[in-house]
């Protein structure tokens, strides 16, 4: 997961009489970015870094809290999102940082067997990706990249690693029977 810590500014009489900025809250995703995948739900994780109490304010059922985490179920490519997320400091100072999180589309990919060839076919009207590398058995292959996989062992277990610009995608796998 990326890790994005927020910052805000606030001015204090230090000795030199600078403008001190201090990070209070580190958010990260389940996406690895500020940004949800079409149709799939994306949670928001926000870990104070100062002592206090932070909270997320949400006002939408597209969107479940509990404790420091929002998940959220993004609707259709494309639309943004507003969430916030609230801190007080024990002396009564409080935070609040609100950004937009974009939909991005999620790209579909089945794995099938056509003959002795196993390969990606996108679904849903998206094309396959174009760059991807098989996994058997969980294990990356460094010979199969970008290619379909000639000759796939019988009992064995194909999926894919996509690169993707985007970044969201939902992959099937096979186990290769016969």
């Amino acid at each position: 997961m990326r890790r994005i810590a927020l910052l805000i500014l606030t001015l204090f009489p230090l000795l030199s009489q600078s403008t001190w900025a201090q990070p209070f809250v580190e958010i990260t995703s389940t996406t690895g970015g500020m940004y949800a995948c079409e149709g799939m739900t994306t949670s928001f994780i926000a870990t104070p870094l100062v002592d206090g109490y932070g909270r997320w304010v949400v006002n939408s059922d597209w969107a479940r809290v509990k404790g420091d985490v929002v998940s959220v179920r993004s609707v259709k490519e494309g639309a943004k999102i507003q969430l916030a997320y609230e801190f007080s400091l024990s002396n009564g100072t409080k935070w609040d940082t609100t950004f937009t999180v974009e939909v991005r589309p999620t790209t579909v990919v089945e794995v099938e067997q056509q003959g002795n060839r196993l390969v990606p076919v996108g679904k849903d009207g998206k094309p396959a990706p174009t760059e991807y590398q098989w996994r058997v058995d969980g294990k990356l292959s460094n010979e199969y990249r970008n290619v379909p996989f000639e000759n796939p062992t019988i009992g064995a277990g194909y999926s894919l690693t996509m690169h993707l610009q985007s970044e969201c995608a939902i992959v099937s796998g096979i186990v290769v029977e016969k």
